[in-house]
């Protein structure tokens, strides 16, 4: 059995959604790129932005525990990295 929605539009009307000309489910977009850079170098994500440069000299070897495969470390390397 087919429901029929049709009531529910006249109500509540679908809205016009138009996606951006790049991919709809981009988090970052290219026009974005050079802001977030701009960003980099404010005072309030200098420690987050530290972080991040030492995260890129670290190794994603996993050390992890016999009883535990995860390591934060090594997953905060990687996303770094990606």
């Amino acid at each position: 059995m087919k429901k029929d929605f049709s009531p529910c539009r006249t109500v509540y009307p679908m809205p016009s959604i138009l996606p951006p000309p790049d991919h709809p489910r981009v988090y970052i977009r290219l026009n974005d790129i050079q802001r977030i850079k701009n960003n980099l170098s404010k005072p309030e994500n200098a420690v987050s932005f530290a972080a991040y440069e030492d995260n890129l000299k670290k190794p994603t070897q996993d050390i992890g525990t016999e009883n535990n495969n995860y390591n934060g470390d090594v997953l905060a390397v990687i996303e770094s990295r990606a």
